[in-house]
């Protein structure tokens, strides 16, 4: 009766999973037909909610990751360097520090002949509180990015990801990230390498439709 009672709760947990909605959600916004050959990525911006360390830093961290992980998922389109796209970024802030960040990242995708520019936002990066096998805080991660096109502003697709780990008993549609972490508390690094994971791959299936 045991056995058959196990086999019953992975049955529903199964069920679930295939259920559960993803921690990212992801939308496209042109009215046009769209071509995007060449992607620029700009620093990603640093809310308040960021703590627990330098917001630049974490800034710095997430758009690093993003870079790499369009470097090795998008193909067939042009990725510029992260040090051309930042430098540019930089030197374009001094220069016109009135600029907001939108149209700062738009004046970097054209003076770079790109046809998009990646942006993002992130608003949580909150740190765990304690270690792998145990916490009193788990970690938590928030961020959204945008593909938008230098000459209009004007959005071709965006993702938002947010998650703060959860014990399995806590969300049992978690099952599968529950294994894949091993049963463990991970980082605010970690966390955030999962979001980037699942944000790129929802951007390579939506620049594989045009």
């Amino acid at each position: 009766m045991q056995f058959y009672s196990w086999l019953l709760l992975l049955a529903l947990c199964f069920y679930l999973v295939s259920c559960a909605g993803p921690a990212s959600e992801s939308g496209s916004y042109s009215t046009k037909p769209i071509q995007i050959n060449k992607i620029a990525v700009v620093p990603m911006l640093a809310g308040p909610g960021v703590q627990g360390a330098i917001p630049e830093e974490r800034s710095r961290f997430l758009t690093s990751e993003l870079y790499q992980e369009l470097t090795n998922r998008i193909k067939g389109r042009t990725i510029v360097a992260l040090g051309s796209s930042t430098d540019e970024f930089v030197e374009l802030s001094k220069v016109n520090p009135e600029l907001g960040y939108l149209n700062l990242a738009m004046e970097v995708g054209k003076n770079l002949n790109s046809d998009s520019v990646l942006i993002g936002k992130i608003s949580t990066f909150m740190e765990r509180e304690g270690g792998e096998l145990g916490t009193s805080a788990p970690a938590s991660v928030a961020f959204g990015v945008q593909l938008i096109d230098p000459r209009t502003g004007e959005r071709f697709w965006e993702a938002y990801y947010a998650e703060t780990q959860e014990t399995l008993l806590q969300n049992v549609t978690k099952i599968g990230k529950f294994f894949k972490r091993k049963g463990r508390w991970v980082t605010a690094n970690q966390l955030a390498k999962e979001g980037v994971i699942e944000v790129v791959d929802d951007l390579a299936s939506f620049l594989g439709q045009q």
